[in-house]
């Protein structure tokens, strides 16, 4: 079974995204799109995480929801890239 964090939804274009099962470690940058309709979520498994995680952003706000499965990435708009 496949078991990896993904970018469920994404505020933006996608520039790079990847998971490297060996430092179980996901990465997902995008440009930020003034006319997105809703926040980045990202899933986040149990059985990948079974100790807990850390999230790094970069010119956004991250909250957590679904029991600490999913992260939802809040940003505002603009040139840049997160």
């Amino acid at each position: 079974m496949l078991v990896q964090p993904y970018a469920r939804a994404v505020a933006g274009d996608p520039l790079k995204f990847a998971y490297d099962p060996a430092t179980r470690t996901y990465t997902l940058t995008f440009r930020i799109r003034d006319n997105a309709a809703g926040p980045t979520q990202i899933t986040v498994p149990r059985d990948t995480y079974p100790g807990g995680y850390r999230v790094d952003i970069q010119g956004s706000k991250a909250s957590w929801g679904d029991h600490g499965q999913s992260v939802t990435v809040s940003t505002h708009g603009g040139a840049g890239a997160t």
